[in-house]
């Protein structure tokens, strides 16, 4: 899985990591992103999470953490989903993205 970070006011340059760890692969999907449906935001993403199997690509999300606007856009069969981030995934993404910028300087 590849998590990538765009250029943002909280983010001084572009950057991605890559997540080898399966299960935390699979807690991405299965814990981090809610079954809650919210309405799509006008926000600029903060990022994306692309899903691979075997180096392919299967699943690219668009997130935002963005005050009171946490959530996930993706495309799943044709249909376009927009989801809530669960408390988890937030604070994963906060975490990671807190720690490269801690890196950085």
């Amino acid at each position: 899985m590849d998590l990538v970070f765009y250029k943002t006011s909280k983010n001084p340059e572009k950057f991605s990591i890559k997540v080898t760890d399966k299960h935390l692969v699979n807690d991405m999907y299965v814990y981090y992103i809610t079954t809650q449906d919210v309405l799509l935001k006008k926000q600029p993403y903060d990022g994306e999470i692309v899903f691979k199997y075997r180096n392919q690509s299967v699943l690219k999300t668009h997130f935002s953490l963005h005050p009171n606007c946490h959530y996930v856009h993706f495309t799943l069969h044709g249909k376009a989903y927009t989801r809530k981030l669960s408390p988890a995934g937030i604070a994963y993404l906060e975490t990671v993205r807190a720690v490269k910028l801690v890196i950085q300087h």
